[in-house]
């Protein structure tokens, strides 16, 4: 199953949304982008909109963007058409080891 990930800039660097989501792609995941509310979060933030909650498949996620538990947070929406929201902060990394992603 492919996992579908909205890709929001919640920075003022532009393209920071296009190289996340070309990261989540080489890692195997759909990404997609999409406008943020506001361009000033200070943190990166994952949103898990799925109905299941499945930890080991948002820790795999987490890993992959360079990101700790303690960004994630838990919004189930079974109307969502995508299973995650990536919103990026002034916090997130663009560079990153290919060889850490695993999905």
């Amino acid at each position: 199953e492919t996992i579908n990930v909205q890709v929001e800039n919640g920075t003022a660097t532009e393209g920071l949304d296009a190289l996340a989501a070309s990261r989540l792609n080489y890692a195997g995941y759909a990404a997609r982008l999409a406008p943020a509310d506001r361009r000033d979060y200070g943190a990166s933030l994952l949103i898990d909109l799925t109905a299941a909650q499945d930890p080991n498949r948002s820790s795999s996620l987490l890993a992959s963007m360079g990101l700790t538990q303690a960004q994630i947070i838990s919004l189930p929406d079974p109307n969502s058409p995508v299973q995650y929201r990536l919103i990026l902060g002034s916090d997130y990394q663009a560079c990153f080891r290919p060889e850490s992603l695993a999905p």
